[in-house]
C-alpha cells in the first residue's frame, strides 16, 4: 500500500491517493500462480500468524519497491481545508514510491517534531481521517492490536478506499470476487467458549455465528478489557 498527499492547487483542496499494486502484469491468466491463486484464494492474516498466498520472494516481486515502477490501482479522495469531502476517484495508475518506511520507522519519523518528514506525515494522517469520515455510517473503526499512528493510518486509508471501490463496482454493475472466510471447526468455538465461561464472559455458539451479534460482542469484549478472548476471537 502507498499513501500520498497533494495540496495546494489552486482550489486550496487537499487529494489523498491511496494506491495498491496491479498484480496482473506479474500474474498471467491460466499460468501456475493464477491456477494456484483460484484454488487457495487469499492470504489469511491471524494475529499472531499468516497463511500467505505466494511465497516471500514472489510477494517482493508484485509489492510497490521504492525507487521502481509498479502499474497500479489508485483510490483518491479530495477534501476542503476544513476536512469536507469533495469527491473521489477510481483509476490505473503508473506508481514511484519515494520513501518506504516500515510502520515503526514512520511512528518514529513522527515523534520527531518540526521535521518535513513529520510534517508531511501529519498532513497525510490528517487526510486518512478525513477519508474515514466517508465509509458508511455502520462503520466502526477499533484499535485491536495497539496499533501505532502509521498503523492506524493505513487502516484507516484501506478501509475506506476498499469501500469506494466496493460502491463503485455496485454502480457499474462489475462482477467482483470476494472472500468467504469458512466457518472455524466447533471444537475450536466450543473451546473457547468453555474457556469464556470460566473467565465469567456469557457467550453462544450462536454470538460467534450471526455477524450483526458478533460485531456487538467483540465491541463488549473489548471495552470490558478482555484482550486475551477478543485477540483469540480475531484469530479463530
Amino acid at each position: 500500500d502507498a499513501l500520498s498527499i497533494e495540496f495546494g492547487n489552486k482550489s486550496g483542496n487537499r487529494r489523498l491517493y491511496v494506491s495498491f499494486a496491479d498484480v496482473s502484469w506479474l500474474v498471467r491468466p491460466g499460468d501456475l500462480a493464477d491456477e494456484h491463486a483460484r484454488s487457495a484464494c487469499f492470504s489469511h492474516y491471524g494475529l499472531q500468524r499468516a497463511s500467505l498466498l505466494f511465497g516471500s520472494n514472489f510477494i517482493r516481486q508484485l509489492s510497490l519497491a521504492q525507487g521502481e515502477d509498479r502499474l497500479g490501482f489508485t483510490v483518491m479522495f479530495e477534501f476542503t481545508p476544513s476536512g469536507q469531502f469533495v469527491s473521489s476517484g477510481f483509476f490505473r495508475s503508473l506508481l514511484r514510491v519515494d520513501l518506504r518506511l516500515s510502520a515503526e520507522e514512520a511512528d518514529l519519523a513522527s515523534s520527531r517534531k518540526h521535521t518535513g518528514l513529520a510534517q508531511l506525515l501529519g498532513e497525510i494522517d490528517w487526510a486518512c481521517q478525513a477519508a474515514r469520515s466517508t465509509s458508511q455510517p455502520q462503520t466502526r473503526f477499533i484499535d485491536a492490536r495497539g496499533a501505532g499512528r502509521a498503523g492506524r493510518m493505513v487502516e484507516q486509508a484501506m478501509i475506506a478506499a476498499k469501500e469506494h471501490i466496493a460502491r463503485f463496482f455496485e454502480r457499474h454493475g462489475a462482477p467482483v470476487i470476494y472472500k468467504v472466510h469458512t466457518e472455524p471447526r466447533p471444537e475450536l468455538v466450543q473451546g473457547l467458549l468453555d474457556d469464556m465461561a470460566r473467565s465469567g464472559i456469557e457467550a453462544s455458539a450462536e454470538d460467534l455465528k450471526d455477524s450483526a451479534r458478533f460485531a456487538r460482542f467483540m465491541s463488549c469484549l473489548y471495552e470490558q478489557g478482555h484482550s486475551a478472548q477478543f485477540y483469540r476471537l480475531l484469530d479463530l
